[in-house]
Protein backbone atom coordinates (compact mmCIF):
# COMPACT_ATOMS: atom_id res chain seq x y z
CA UNK A 1 0.00 0.00 0.00
CA UNK A 2 1.37 3.52 -0.50
CA UNK A 3 -0.40 6.73 -0.40
CA UNK A 4 0.44 10.65 0.06
CA UNK A 5 0.98 10.83 3.95
CA UNK A 6 -1.56 13.22 5.79
CA UNK A 7 -1.28 15.50 8.60
CA UNK A 8 -3.21 15.22 11.55
CA UNK A 9 -2.05 18.87 13.05
CA UNK A 10 -1.75 21.32 11.01
CA UNK A 11 -1.57 23.91 13.15
CA UNK A 12 1.16 22.29 15.04
CA UNK A 13 3.22 21.58 12.33
CA UNK A 14 2.73 25.15 10.72
CA UNK A 15 3.95 26.76 14.06
CA UNK A 16 6.85 24.11 14.28
CA UNK A 17 7.85 25.43 10.64
CA UNK A 18 7.82 28.78 11.67
CA UNK A 19 10.42 28.28 14.37
CA UNK A 20 13.17 27.08 12.38
CA UNK A 21 14.90 30.82 12.92
CA UNK A 22 17.13 31.14 15.45
CA UNK A 23 16.59 34.79 15.97
CA UNK A 24 13.47 36.26 15.48
CA UNK A 25 15.00 39.05 13.56
CA UNK A 26 15.78 36.35 11.06
CA UNK A 27 11.70 36.21 10.21
CA UNK A 28 11.68 40.13 10.12
CA UNK A 29 14.60 39.88 7.69
CA UNK A 30 12.56 37.60 4.65
CA UNK A 31 9.82 39.57 4.79
CA UNK A 32 12.43 42.40 4.43
CA UNK A 33 14.04 40.66 1.40
CA UNK A 34 10.78 40.19 -0.40
CA UNK A 35 10.09 43.67 -0.03
CA UNK A 36 13.36 44.01 -1.66
CA UNK A 37 12.12 41.04 -4.80
CA UNK A 38 8.82 43.30 -4.70
CA UNK A 39 11.12 46.26 -6.35
CA UNK A 40 10.62 48.48 -2.80
CA UNK A 41 12.93 51.23 -2.58
CA UNK A 42 11.54 52.49 0.83
CA UNK A 43 10.95 50.05 3.86
CA UNK A 44 9.74 51.13 7.17
CA UNK A 45 9.33 48.32 10.18
CA UNK A 46 7.09 49.95 13.16
CA UNK A 47 7.26 48.38 16.77
CA UNK A 48 4.25 48.60 18.67
CA UNK A 49 3.98 47.23 22.05
CA UNK A 50 0.65 48.65 23.19
CA UNK A 51 -0.61 45.79 25.84
CA UNK A 52 -3.88 45.35 24.05
CA UNK A 53 -2.56 45.23 20.62
CA UNK A 54 0.87 44.41 20.26
CA UNK A 55 2.44 44.15 16.74
CA UNK A 56 4.97 44.35 14.15
CA UNK A 57 4.37 46.25 10.47
CA UNK A 58 6.49 45.63 7.99
CA UNK A 59 5.76 48.26 5.14
CA UNK A 60 6.96 48.70 1.48
CA UNK A 61 6.14 50.86 -1.89
CA UNK A 62 7.05 47.82 -3.84
CA UNK A 63 4.98 46.67 -6.82
CA UNK A 64 2.26 44.95 -4.30
CA UNK A 65 -0.07 41.55 -4.73
CA UNK A 66 -2.78 41.21 -6.23
CA UNK A 67 -5.84 38.87 -4.79
CA UNK A 68 -4.47 36.14 -7.07
CA UNK A 69 -0.97 36.11 -5.62
CA UNK A 70 -1.93 36.23 -2.02
CA UNK A 71 -4.03 33.16 -2.76
CA UNK A 72 -1.06 31.36 -4.32
CA UNK A 73 1.13 32.69 -0.98
CA UNK A 74 -1.46 30.67 1.62
CA UNK A 75 -1.55 27.52 -0.61
CA UNK A 76 2.05 26.67 -1.86
CA UNK A 77 3.71 27.07 1.55
CA UNK A 78 6.95 25.34 1.28
CA UNK A 79 6.63 25.54 -2.69
CA UNK A 80 8.19 29.04 -3.14
CA UNK A 81 7.66 30.86 -5.99
CA UNK A 82 11.18 32.18 -5.98
CA UNK A 83 12.91 28.80 -6.43
CA UNK A 84 15.19 28.95 -9.20
CA UNK A 85 14.36 32.27 -9.92
CA UNK A 86 17.93 34.43 -10.35
CA UNK A 87 16.64 37.95 -9.55
CA UNK A 88 15.33 37.42 -6.18
CA UNK A 89 17.11 36.84 -2.60
CA UNK A 90 14.29 35.25 -0.09
CA UNK A 91 15.84 33.04 1.31
CA UNK A 92 13.29 30.18 2.46
CA UNK A 93 9.98 28.93 0.83
CA UNK A 94 8.42 28.94 4.28
CA UNK A 95 9.72 32.29 4.89
CA UNK A 96 6.50 33.83 5.53
CA UNK A 97 5.46 30.94 8.52
CA UNK A 98 8.45 32.88 10.18
CA UNK A 99 5.64 34.92 11.68
CA UNK A 100 5.48 32.45 14.58
CA UNK A 101 8.82 33.06 15.93
CA UNK A 102 7.54 36.53 16.61
CA UNK A 103 3.57 36.72 17.28
CA UNK A 104 0.16 34.71 16.77
CA UNK A 105 -1.21 35.83 13.40
CA UNK A 106 -0.32 37.43 10.25
CA UNK A 107 -1.90 40.06 7.91
CA UNK A 108 -0.83 40.86 4.22
CA UNK A 109 -2.36 43.99 2.68
CA UNK A 110 -1.28 44.75 -0.57
CA UNK A 111 -2.31 46.56 -3.92
CA UNK A 112 -0.84 47.14 -7.03
CA UNK A 113 -1.28 49.55 -9.35
CA UNK A 114 -3.83 47.93 -11.39
CA UNK A 115 -5.73 46.29 -8.72
CA UNK A 116 -7.73 47.13 -5.79
CA UNK A 117 -6.16 45.98 -2.27
CA UNK A 118 -6.86 42.72 -1.11
CA UNK A 119 -5.49 41.69 2.61
CA UNK A 120 -4.57 37.32 3.19
CA UNK A 121 -5.16 36.72 7.49
CA UNK A 122 -3.03 33.80 8.52
CA UNK A 123 -4.06 32.55 12.14
CA UNK A 124 -4.13 28.91 13.66
CA UNK A 125 -3.29 26.54 10.56
CA UNK A 126 -6.33 28.60 8.49
CA UNK A 127 -6.50 31.70 6.21
CA UNK A 128 -8.78 34.27 4.58
CA UNK A 129 -8.78 36.32 1.72
CA UNK A 130 -10.53 39.75 1.44
CA UNK A 131 -10.94 43.15 0.13
CA UNK A 132 -8.98 45.40 1.77
CA UNK A 133 -8.27 49.28 2.49
CA UNK A 134 -4.76 50.22 1.43
CA UNK A 135 -4.57 53.85 -0.49
CA UNK A 136 -0.74 53.56 -2.19
CA UNK A 137 0.51 50.73 -4.22
CA UNK A 138 2.86 48.70 -1.85
CA UNK A 139 2.47 45.61 0.72
CA UNK A 140 1.93 45.82 4.60
CA UNK A 141 2.63 42.95 6.72
CA UNK A 142 1.21 42.64 9.95
CA UNK A 143 2.58 40.23 12.68
CA UNK A 144 -0.10 40.51 15.92
CA UNK A 145 0.07 39.51 19.09
CA UNK A 146 4.44 39.35 19.34
CA UNK A 147 6.07 39.21 22.78
CA UNK A 148 6.52 42.14 24.18
CA UNK A 149 9.09 41.07 26.36
CA UNK A 150 11.80 40.17 23.76
CA UNK A 151 14.36 42.55 23.38
CA UNK A 152 15.61 41.81 20.05
CA UNK A 153 12.65 43.01 18.86
CA UNK A 154 13.45 46.38 19.34
CA UNK A 155 14.43 49.97 17.76
CA UNK A 156 17.94 49.47 18.89
CA UNK A 157 18.20 45.57 18.62
CA UNK A 158 16.59 45.58 15.06
CA UNK A 159 18.81 48.16 13.78
CA UNK A 160 21.94 46.93 14.69
CA UNK A 161 20.73 44.05 13.35
CA UNK A 162 19.60 45.06 9.62
CA UNK A 163 22.79 47.47 9.09
CA UNK A 164 24.85 44.48 8.73
CA UNK A 165 22.39 41.99 7.20
CA UNK A 166 21.67 44.43 4.70
CA UNK A 167 24.74 46.63 4.23
CA UNK A 168 25.48 46.49 0.58
CA UNK A 169 22.20 47.31 -0.12
CA UNK A 170 22.30 50.06 2.05
CA UNK A 171 25.43 51.31 1.09
CA UNK A 172 24.83 51.38 -3.03
CA UNK A 173 21.41 53.31 -1.40
CA UNK A 174 18.86 50.44 -3.19
CA UNK A 175 16.86 50.72 -0.15
CA UNK A 176 15.57 53.20 2.63
CA UNK A 177 15.27 51.35 5.84
CA UNK A 178 13.54 52.77 9.00
CA UNK A 179 12.90 51.27 11.91
CA UNK A 180 9.91 53.19 14.22
CA UNK A 181 8.78 52.00 17.69
CA UNK A 182 5.75 54.52 17.74
CA UNK A 183 8.30 57.53 19.39
CA UNK A 184 10.28 58.00 16.54
CA UNK A 185 12.01 56.75 13.75
CA UNK A 186 15.23 55.97 13.24
CA UNK A 187 16.97 55.17 9.73
CA UNK A 188 19.46 52.58 8.94
CA UNK A 189 22.84 53.06 8.21
CA UNK A 190 25.18 50.14 6.53
CA UNK A 191 27.81 48.94 8.64
CA UNK A 192 31.83 50.64 8.16
CA UNK A 193 33.92 48.19 7.95
CA UNK A 194 37.54 49.17 9.71
CA UNK A 195 40.81 48.99 8.14
CA UNK A 196 42.01 49.76 4.72
CA UNK A 197 40.47 48.98 2.26
CA UNK A 198 41.70 47.59 -1.24
CA UNK A 199 40.05 47.59 -4.67
CA UNK A 200 37.04 45.57 -5.09
CA UNK A 201 37.33 42.85 -7.51
CA UNK A 202 34.62 40.49 -9.08
CA UNK A 203 35.26 36.41 -10.13
CA UNK A 204 33.28 34.62 -12.40
CA UNK A 205 32.35 31.69 -11.34
CA UNK A 206 29.78 28.36 -12.38
CA UNK A 207 27.32 29.67 -9.41
CA UNK A 208 27.51 33.20 -10.81
CA UNK A 209 29.40 36.44 -10.41
CA UNK A 210 31.63 36.62 -6.87
CA UNK A 211 32.45 40.07 -5.56
CA UNK A 212 35.32 40.78 -3.10
CA UNK A 213 35.72 43.52 -0.68
CA UNK A 214 39.15 43.02 0.88
CA UNK A 215 40.15 45.24 4.44
CA UNK A 216 43.71 45.20 6.08
CA UNK A 217 43.06 45.75 9.80
CA UNK A 218 46.25 47.56 11.98
CA UNK A 219 48.20 45.45 14.26
CA UNK A 220 46.23 44.79 18.02
CA UNK A 221 42.90 45.23 16.21
CA UNK A 222 40.27 44.64 19.07
CA UNK A 223 38.31 41.99 16.84
CA UNK A 224 39.85 38.91 15.03
CA UNK A 225 39.80 39.15 11.86
CA UNK A 226 37.04 37.51 9.86
CA UNK A 227 35.46 36.58 7.01
CA UNK A 228 31.29 37.69 6.15
CA UNK A 229 29.29 36.25 3.43
CA UNK A 230 26.64 38.15 1.17
CA UNK A 231 24.24 36.65 -1.25
CA UNK A 232 22.74 38.82 -3.58
CA UNK A 233 23.55 41.63 -0.70
CA UNK A 234 22.08 40.11 1.87
CA UNK A 235 24.39 38.95 4.66
CA UNK A 236 24.72 34.96 4.98
CA UNK A 237 27.05 34.43 7.29
CA UNK A 238 29.13 36.77 9.86
CA UNK A 239 31.81 34.04 10.17
CA UNK A 240 32.56 32.03 7.16
CA UNK A 241 35.01 29.71 9.67
CA UNK A 242 31.55 28.93 11.96
CA UNK A 243 30.31 27.18 9.24
CA UNK A 244 29.60 23.37 9.04
CA UNK A 245 30.74 23.29 5.76
CA UNK A 246 34.47 24.75 6.56
CA UNK A 247 34.83 22.53 10.16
Amino acid sequence: MDGDIEIGDIPNILKLLGEVYDDPRDALAEFITNSIDAKATKIMIEINKNKKNPYVLISDNGIGMTENDLERIAKNIGLSIKRGMNDTVGEKGIGILGYRNIGESLKIISKTRLSTPYSLTIESGHFRIEKDTLESVGTNVYIYKIDTKSRLISQGKLTEYFKEKFRQYLSKATIELTVSDGKRSVKVMPEIYKGEPFPTFEQKTDYGIVTFSLFILPPRWDRAAHISVYRKGVLVTDELDQMAEFD
